[in-house]
């Protein structure tokens, strides 16, 4: 797993607040990437270091169904790196897609 700690895409709706409002941020909460082993180190990522999402826009993305949470989040996430993301697969089973960008789909990634 990789982890991609580019805080502009853990928000799902990014925008501004309303004036007079004061922001104040409460957690963070880290995105996952999984990726086949040699796609990531033909990237020179190493386990735990932040990925740029826009190398992986010619990739073959493995997804979550689109009425799950993280769907719009993946979404919003590949749009914030310029890119829609082109599904290969979706499943509503998080094991099967990680078992599918470890072996099945060598250029496959996951992002849930």
């Amino acid at each position: 797993m990789v982890r991609a700690l580019e805080e502009r895409t853990a928000a799902l709706l990014p925008r501004d607040s309303p004036r007079g409002c004061e922001e104040s941020k409460l957690l963070d909460a880290p995105v996952l990437l999984a990726l086949h082993p040699d796609r990531a180190s033909g990237l020179g990522l190493a386990v735990g270091e932040p990925a740029d999402l826009a190398a992986l826009a010619d990739a073959p993305w493995l997804t979550p169904v689109p009425v799950a949470s993280c769907y719009e989040r993946i979404q919003r996430a590949c749009g914030t790196a310029g890119f829609v993301p082109r599904i290969r697969a979706r499943s509503s089973d998080f094991s099967v897609l990680t078992a599918l960008a470890a072996d099945a789909l060598p250029g496959g990634v996951q992002l849930p």
